[in-house]
């Protein structure tokens, strides 16, 4: 004979089965556009590469806009986009685009970097100085920060300075032919 407990065990047994079910349903179709989210981000990011390669920019920007929506907390997506908005000659939306990568990834040297480039097209020496300062700070290997903070140094004056900058970026990259043009 079976005691009270033994049957409420019996009839109960099934719950973490039934729960499991009823969570894997739940789970599946999450996983599920989760991965086709996934697949679909990294077919839009390959196509603004290959657009980009081909000097398509709108359609580039198009791709990487797109890439935003489905994955907003990437820093190097705003990096590519600022890049095309760039050669589209909107470099404001670039600006903005760097700012934002570098809000979501402050130890980001390539993000200080490419926007101490930027800022030297629009002629704010100062803030290229920073950033350039910033990148080599997180990244002292890193010669093309030298660079720019380089070019920054002799837009501002510092002749000295600029020199030390690309003896250090040649020191790092000999290979570097940027910084034999800008001796």
């Amino acid at each position: 004979m079976t005691s009270n407990l033994d049957n409420h065990k019996s009839k109960y047994s099934l719950i973490p089965y039934i729960g499991a079910a009823i969570i894997g349903v739940s789970i599946i179709p999450f996983a599920y556009t989760t991965v086709k989210s996934f697949i679909s981000l990294s077919n839009y990011i390959q196509s603004s590469n290959d657009l980009r390669a081909a000097g398509n920019y709108i359609a580039a920007l198009d791709a990487l806009n797109t890439a935003i929506k489905l994955d907003s907390k990437n820093p190097q997506l705003y990096i590519d986009r600022a890049e095309v908005r760039d050669k589209l000659g909107d470099e404001q939306g670039a600006l903005q685009d760097y700012n934002k990568a570098i809000e979501l990834d402050p130890k980001s040297s390539i993000a200080y970097t490419v926007r101490a480039g930027l800022r030297l097209e629009l002629w704010d020496n100062q803030g290229a100085l920073q950033d350039s300062n910033l990148a080599i700070k997180l990244a002292p290997e890193f010669d093309v920060a030298y660079n720019n903070r380089g070019l920054a140094r002799r837009y501002l004056g510092d002749t000295e300075g600029a020199l030390q900058d690309y003896n250090k970026a040649i020191q790092l990259n000999a290979k570097n032919a940027t910084v034999y043009y800008l001796l």
